[in-house]
């Protein structure tokens, strides 16, 4: 297969959320940015942080979620 230049190419905002997962939305991230350090500094564990928000009854959202906890636990 070709190298097939990209540049100047427009994905659609539908078709960039279903390549890159989903992104959370700013109501859920400010909850998730409050919540998280808070849970740690009180002792909790990750695993019991994504066992708390594992909760979450929409599927995506659990998902993007789960990931976004696993992506900034350690840097909390």
């Amino acid at each position: 297969m070709k190298d097939t230049p990209v540049e100047g190419i427009e994905i659609p905002d539908e078709l960039l959320e279903h390549i890159a997962g989903g992104v959370l939305s700013d109501e859920i991230r400010e909850v998730l940015d409050k919540a998280l350090p808070l849970l740690k500094q009180k002792g909790t564990s990750k695993e019991r942080a994504l066992e708390i928000f594992s909760l979450a009854e929409d599927p995506r959202i659990r998902a993007d979620t789960l990931a976004y906890i696993e992506e900034i636990w350690d840097t909390l």
